[in-house]
């Protein structure tokens, strides 16, 4: 008699109503999208829930990418993305709310099923994706003026990373590389020659196949021929073998005038924007197509640093947003 009172004891204890709390609801919903929905009673909507929350932050991407208006772009991805997670936080709360203080659990409302979705739908899935997104994009910051006034010290650039990085080696392409002197080191160049061209300079004059460049990305200085004798002695070591119709034995390169010269087979040659400041290409020689990572699209983020890039000033909005071209 005593026994079967204390299995019904038990029987009660197992389907006692457990209220919907809200705030467990947004938790479990910034643990992982839609796991709140479950908790709250709606299992059809945590589905719907984590399939919004991982494609938002898809469709962010997407709007920085290929929306050509700043800062619409970077608005508009930010009122997709955080506007989405938090219309799901909301609203996971407002059901759980509404929920009668005689809620029921079901099934799935144990932590075991709750812990499942986790492991499932927050660490597998959320994994596979952000791999996947880290696969073919990735942010940096630019920590050097070589690009300015493309890319100044201090902005964040987004950029694409092509499975092919022969994608990458098309003249004037931005893009993002790894040195050849210090390995592991990522640096961000414009291309200026692809295999095959013949590139010269002459009183700063930067011609390609015997045609004088406009290149009005470029921030010009006042020409100058003071560079340190060994970065002379480097840029003459690398581009001998590659000049045309110089007489190697007097041939005596400077920043402002050097070459003609050929681009190798699956190289290029890049350049820094800010040309007087730039230790590029001209001093390094040839970089392999296959060191090529990416393209920068877009500044998403810039701040003013001072000029030992310590402290911070503050945003530079007429940057954030801004296409990298």
């Amino acid at each position: 008699m005593e026994e079967g009172k204390s299995d019904r004891r038990n029987l009660d204890h197992m389907t006692m109503p457990k209220p919907r709390r809200p705030w467990v609801a947004v938790l479990l919903n910034v643990l992982t999208p839609g796991l709140g929905y479950l908790y709250a009673g709606y299992p059809r909507l945590a589905a719907i829930a984590c399939c919004l929350g991982y494609t938002s932050i898809l469709v962010l991407i997407a709007a920085w990418l290929l929306i050509p208006s700043a800062p619409l772009n970077i608005v508009l991805g930010l009122i997709i993305g955080a506007g989405t997670f938090c219309s799901l936080l909301t609203h996971s709360a407002i059901l759980a709310s509404h929920q009668p203080k005689a809620f029921e659990p079901r099934w799935y409302n144990r932590w075991s099923v709750y812990l499942g979705y986790y492991l499932l739908l927050g660490l597998l899935l959320g994994n596979v994706l952000s791999t996947e997104v880290r696969r073919h994009f990735e942010a940096f910051r630019v920590p050097s003026g070589s690009m300015t006034p493309t890319l100044m010290i201090g902005d964040f650039i987004f950029a694409y990373k092509p499975k092919d990085s022969t994608r990458l080696a098309w003249d004037g392409a931005v893009v993002i590389f790894t040195s050849i002197e210090e390995p592991g080191l990522k640096v961000v160049k414009r291309v200026m020659g692809v295999p095959g061209d013949t590139l010269a300079m002459v009183a700063g004059v930067l011609s390609r196949n015997g045609k004088p460049m406009v290149e009005s990305y470029v921030l010009l200085g006042d020409p100058k021929h003071s560079e340190e004798a060994k970065y002379r002695l480097k840029m003459r070591e690398w581009q001998i073998p590659h000049l045309i119709g110089v007489d190697t034995s007097t041939y005596q390169p400077d920043i402002e005038d050097w070459g003609p010269l050929v681009v190798s087979a699956d190289s290029v040659l890049v350049f820094g924007d800010d040309r007087d400041h730039s230790y590029d290409s001209r001093y390094y020689g040839f970089i392999p197509v296959t060191s090529l990572i990416g393209a920068p699209r877009v500044i998403y983020f810039s701040v003013e640093n001072d000029t030992v890039g310590a402290v911070t000033r503050g945003l530079r909005w007429s940057r954030i947003g801004r296409r990298v071209e």
